[in-house]
């Protein structure tokens, strides 16, 4: 394994989805157990840097979440925390290869430690919770507060839940007063809403006349439409798309006195199947 691949990448067992302590963790403890592995401080000896600060920004947990899972990692003896470094036992053996390159990079990596409590633990692979047995005597002992109980576990991670903000898809904008829509919609006895899209389309090819047609235009076609007498629909917006240069080649004829009622019983009787 080359120092580029090493810098870059970290194995994670696909084992872990089928061991029972992975397994009963909460989803909270479960991203930031795998985020010890996979963030780009983890170093391939498992010992590195990382400040809570950061654990809570690149993963988007609270601090008290962050500390409840951590104490629960040492007490399961997976991972160690003492400010500001963590110890992954597994990270390394994970990741570890007899390449002279990789045990020199481990070596370099190791010696960037400072001397503390947890450095001397690793050095002894002491992987015991903190808690348990005697510390060193030049230690700094860093108190863990008792394991919460399931339930309060459980509580926790939906407190969680309600705390996250939830995003609100803002309204949408109101369309703007367009005198040719909404003419085209008129005429064809079609509603914007669920039309819109095949209005601006025919909307948008009568535009590119010359001269392009107008709302009047629209509405004179309406009248040549019914003018016939036998017509018993109105037309459709693609009807009005290729037949709206009448309204320049002809004279549209005024609709005959009453026929609004005809046309309406029409469609009435369309409406109903023709009976």
């Amino acid at each position: 394994m080359s120092s580029a691949i090493a810098g870059t990448f970290r194995q994670i067992h696909t084992r872990i989805w089928d061991d029972p302590w992975f397994q009963d963790l909460l989803p909270d403890e479960k991203l930031l157990f795998i985020y010890l592995f996979s963030n780009e401080r983890a170093a391939l000896c498992g010992l590195y840097e990382l400040s809570l600060k950061t654990m809570g920004f690149e993963t988007g947990l609270r601090p008290d979440a962050i500390t409840l899972a951590l104490h629960r990692f040492g007490e399961a003896g997976k991972a160690f925390y003492e400010a500001p470094y963590v110890w992954v036992p597994n990270l390394r053996k994970y990741n570890e290869t007899a390449s002279e390159k990789v045990q020199i990079r481990i070596a370099k990596e190791l010696a960037a430690i400072p001397d503390c409590d947890l450095k001397r633990r690793y050095v002894a692979s002491d992987t015991t919770p903190p808690d348990v047995g005697a510390s060193a005597p030049d230690s700094v002992s860093i108190p863990y507060p008792p394991g919460p109980s399931e339930k309060e576990k459980e509580k926790e991670y939906e407190t969680a839940k309600e705390k996250r903000p939830r995003r609100h898809k803002p309204p949408a904008a109101p369309r703007p007063h367009d005198p040719l829509f909404d003419a085209i919609a008129e005429v064809c006895q079609i509603d914007p809403a669920t039309a819109g899209s095949s209005i601006g389309k025919v909307r948008a090819q009568i535009l590119k006349a010359t001269p392009p047609y107008t709302a009047d235009d629209v509405r004179a076609f309406g009248t040549w439409w019914w003018a016939g007498g036998y017509r018993k629909r109105p037309p459709r917006v693609w009807d009005l798309q290729e037949q709206i240069g009448v309204v320049r080649t002809e004279r549209p004829t005024p609709e005959p006195k009453g026929f609004a009622a005809v046309r309406a019983m029409a469609k009435d009787l369309e409406a109903r199947g023709g009976d």
